[in-house]
């Protein structure tokens, strides 16, 4: 037979059907205690009582103002997904017109200049800052109001073309803090973040704080879950969970993290904007416990995209870094196999940007089926639906993991969509989760030594369309039900499987 024909035959049978595991694969947690932990997060770029002192020279404030209170809604309702906690504003501010000079200079004898930028009525702030007109000795800082927390230095090969988005600074507005040995770097500030949290959002005592679980196990994987902030389209922002996961044989402790697809479907995301945030907890099993300061929480970044599967709905990406914490750290461990109805899973996440909390649910269906649109076009498959017995999920949850009790803990979803949950009704606090054995084929390679990742398919209708998706699903079932059943649907078949080999790229 020859090649071009096997191509064809092979390119029809991948419309056909999805690959299937032939066997399970899986690993379990690592966990780093704070003692043996690198804990880089502590090691600021300015010592602390130089930041003190900068910022009791801070000028006020230069606060953007919202053109209304649309700028300032946010929500958490599942209906809109990933949960909004925040948009931008545009700002266009000079560095010239904000700036004063310190009367502190730094160590190697260099001005300082500092600048106070925020929005009114913000509880966090992100800056937009072009870095474009640096010098090469010169260093930009950002700092808190207080001058608790020091993040940086930004220099002239960290700029970007359309600016840098720095750290979420909780408060509103931040210090900006330039370095030269000469004048004052030409900074300008483009936009501002403004972040509040869902204005019409009361807990009652349904959300179980993840402090309360008294299983070390539990405790100590509950430290891979990480709050992700998240630029969304139209200058709006988004806020979602991940998992950090382990890889099967010896662990490497590489800063790899999964969660839901529909937290970065965006065109032409910069997933180095895309800020992780560590140990929101409050450390106490109490509802009204204060929240940490979160200025003060260890941070990592995105860095890259490595696989994503729109249909199951599941996200694998890379980070710039894993610090340790003050809860130390853990890599989540992983299970492929089938899961069956009646089993209790667990779960970890960030509801509504508030403090990590926890929560224990059934498996009440597998192979799941979710419309995205009325037709039914776009859906979600092989979801595995949990129902909540203990605790509850909301807007903020999502790409959360799902974790096996059966199996040490070891993640087996992660969290799609659900209805809304209402406290003291768990037969209405139903989820979705993302089947991790039906992803893991994607990335395979990055979580053992020995299996391939599945490679993108060469078939021009599977490649143009995904072989996963609504349309190649559809057409799948046009060609089985009706072009089969007549001698011209069946031509057209023999003629486009002789094409498509001259169709691909």
């Amino acid at each position: 037979m020859k090649t071009g024909k096997l191509g064809l035959i092979l390119c029809a049978a991948m419309l056909m059907s999805s690959p299937a595991l032939t066997q399970d694969f899986f690993a379990d947690y690592v966990y780093l205690s704070p003692a043996k932990g690198d804990l880089a997060w502590l090691d600021w770029p300015l010592p602390a009582a130089e930041l003190r002192a900068l910022a009791a020279e801070a000028p006020s404030p230069r606060l953007a103002e919202p053109d209304s209170m649309a700028d300032k809604i946010t929500s958490s309702d599942k209906a809109v997904l990933p949960a909004r906690i925040g948009r931008s504003v545009v700002a266009g501010w000079d560095a010239a017109d904000l700036a004063v000079r310190a009367s502190l200079k730094s160590e190697s004898g260099a001005f300082r200049w500092i600048i106070s930028a925020g929005a009114a009525s913000s509880e966090a702030v992100r800056l937009l800052v072009d870095l474009n007109g640096l010098g090469a000795e010169d260093r930009v800082y950002l700092a808190d109001s207080a001058g608790q927390r020091v993040f940086g230095p930004w220099t002239r090969q960290d700029a970007r073309l359309n600016g840098n988005w720095l750290n979420t600074v909780w408060g509103e507005y931040a210090l900006l803090i330039l370095e030269s040995p000469d004048a004052l770097p030409p900074v300008r500030i483009e936009q501002i973040a403004c972040f509040n949290r869902s204005m019409d959002k009361t807990f009652s005592l349904c959300p179980i704080p993840a402090d309360c679980d008294t299983d070390p196990t539990a405790r100590e994987i509950s430290t891979a879950e990480a709050m992700l902030i998240i630029p969304l389209p139209g200058g709006e922002w988004g806020q979602c969970s991940g998992t950090l996961l382990n890889k099967a044989g010896t662990p490497d402790f590489a800063p790899r993290l999964i969660s839901a697809h529909h937290c970065f479907d965006t065109p032409g995301m910069n997933y180095e904007d895309v800020e992780v945030i560590w140990d929101y907890r409050t450390g106490a099993c109490n509802l009204n416990a204060p929240d940490p300061e979160p200025n003060l929480l260890p941070r990592s970044s995105g860095k890259t995209s490595v696989a994503y599967d729109k249909r199951v709905d599941g996200h694998f990406l890379m980070l710039d870094s894993v610090p340790n914490g003050p809860y130390g750290r853990a890599w989540a461990g992983w299970d492929t196999r089938a899961l069956q109805v009646g089993q209790t899973v667990r779960g970890f996440h960030y509801p509504a940007a508030t403090p990590m909390k926890t929560g224990v649910a059934t498996i009440i269906d597998t192979n799941v089926s979710e419309c995205l649109d009325l037709l039914c076009v776009d859906r979600y498959v092989k979801q595995n639906e949990v129902r909540w017995d203990e605790g509850i999920t909301e807007g903020g949850s999502s790409g959360s993991g799902l974790f096996l009790v059966d199996a040490n803990l070891r993640l087996v979803g992660m969290l799609s969509n659900g209805t809304s949950h209402v406290c003291g009704s768990p037969q209405l606090n139903l989820d979705n989760y993302a089947s991790f054995r039906d992803f893991f084929p994607r990335i395979a390679c990055h979580l053992t030594d020995t299996e391939p990742c599945e490679k993108t398919s060469w078939c021009f209708i599977a490649r143009w369309f995904g072989k996963d998706s609504a349309t190649s699903e559809n057409l799948r079932m046009f060609r089985d039900k009706v072009l089969r059943n007549s001698s011209l649907g069946q031509a057209l078949s023999r003629l486009y499987y002789r094409a498509a080999a001259t169709l691909l790229p």
